[in-house]
């Protein structure tokens, strides 16, 4: 009995042994499985997170890509603004300037056509009230009356002694003189006698000297005109332009003060 009980327990621990093996080495493969499973899993997971990290590199790349470029927008918006607004205020002083401009050259226009006016005016009046003694023009931007010498003196190669004529004509101009008191009087003598009829003339610009203060002597003491108006001057033969000598009697209204005047506000 003992004999067949031995064996029997031996052969059940054995199946029992082998069973248990078995169990347990299926339950190794189904680890082992379960193991390779979760291994894939986690490379999959790994290759999808590294996927990830890829895109989010190339996202913040965009992002930093966008971002410089919108700086860069930013800046050149700045810059235009900054251009833009410069540009403006360069418009607004250029247009300040031309309405400067504009009004100076309207102060100029205005005072040429008032100086112009005048002037016309003037020598209108002049030639009203002077043009039966003499020629009444305009030179170098002064009015000139010119008399010839058999109208004012006695001889015209005397001594410059005034003749009635003569006397009546300065009359008439120092009533012109005497109302335009601004002005200044330049009297140019102008002989070219052949033979002196006094032997107090040297020559021609003498004689002519002598005419011509006679006229400054007779304008100052006679009529009154102020002597500081007054100035006087000289040609002989070869001053004259013709055989007739005349006596200018030149009224320097200042025009060219004036106009040098307007023409250095027109430089500014």
């Amino acid at each position: 009995m003992k004999s067949i009980i031995l064996p029997l327990f031996i052969c059940i621990s054995t199946i029992a042994t082998a069973q248990k093996k078995k169990d347990l080495l299926d339950e190794i493969n189904k680890l082992k499985s379960n193991l390779r499973e979760e291994k894939a899993r986690a490379d999959k997971a790994e290759s999808s997170n590294k996927n990830m990290l890829t895109k989010l590199d190339f996202a913040n790349s965009q992002v930093d890509e966008v971002k410089h470029e919108n700086e860069t927008l930013l800046k050149t918006i700045n810059n235009f603004a900054s251009v833009t607004k410069q540009k403006t205020a360069n418009v607004e002083s250029s247009l300040k300037t031309i309405k400067e401009k504009d009004a100076q050259l309207k102060v100029v226009n205005d005072a040429l056509t008032e100086a112009e006016e005048t002037r016309l005016a003037q020598l209108q009046t002049f030639k009203g009230k002077l043009n039966t003694i003499g020629k009444v023009g305009i030179q170098n931007n002064q009015l000139v009356l010119s008399i010839p010498n058999t109208e004012l003196f006695l001889a015209v190669d005397g001594d410059g002694t005034l003749s009635e004529k003569g006397k009546m004509s300065l009359q008439k101009i120092a009533e012109v003189l005497k109302a335009n008191t601004q002005y200044f009087i330049i009297i140019e003598g102008n002989s070219n006698a052949i033979e002196f009829k006094t032997e107090k003339a040297l020559n021609n610009w003498d004689l002519s000297a002598r005419q011509a203060a006679a006229i400054a002597h007779s304008l100052q003491i006679d009529h009154e005109i102020e002597p500081k108006r007054l100035k006087v001057t000289s040609n002989g033969e070869h001053g004259t332009t013709g055989v007739e000598t005349v006596t200018k009697i030149i009224i320097d209204a200042q025009f060219d003060d004036f106009f040098s005047l307007i023409k250095d506000r027109m430089k500014k």
